[in-house]
């Protein structure tokens, strides 16, 4: 996964990030760099949550819907309900002053709703976050996800 790869190559300090693809996934149609762009961002706020310490996991899979779902969990501090209701929110951020604009996470929900994925997270303070990305199933062959992590895009 491209997103994974680069994370780990540019963050100095990178924790540990495992990734699964599980099974044969549906095809989807997506604009790769938006996809890259959005999951990318999501692996640096793990990592800052984390603050370098502690494990990302992401893991690909079938929708119940036939699908995809991608998950990108991390063992953080996870957020209390005031908070997540707020994430998307531009300008709203958790960071210290200086730290970013708190608009990464505005920007990726909009990139992945673009390419047709509703977002949805789950997080409790203290138990890590969990960003739930679920793609509807498509008929095409513009991306394929196999059991041995080769992901093939078209662009839009």
């Amino acid at each position: 996964m491209q997103a994974v790869e680069t994370f780990r190559n540019e963050t100095e300090d990178a924790c540990p990030v495992d990734v699964s693809i599980e099974g044969d996934l549906a095809p989807l149609t997506v604009d790769r760099a938006q996809i890259q762009q959005a999951l990318s961002n999501l692996l640096v706020n793990a990592h800052d949550a984390m603050e370098g310490k502690g494990r990302i996991r992401v893991t690909m899979g079938r929708d119940v819907d036939g699908g995809v779902i991608l998950v990108v969990a991390d063992t953080g501090p996870g957020m209390s309900d005031a908070m997540r209701a707020r994430i998307f929110e531009p300008f709203f951020s958790t960071k210290t002053e200086g730290r970013g604009l708190g608009i990464g996470l505005a920007i990726s929900r909009q990139l992945f709703e673009r390419n047709g994925a509703t977002v949805s997270v789950s997080a409790a303070p203290g138990k890590g976050t969990r960003f739930i990305l679920r793609f509807a199933r498509e008929e095409g062959d513009n991306l394929r996800a196999t059991q041995h992590g080769i992901l093939k895009y078209v662009q839009k």
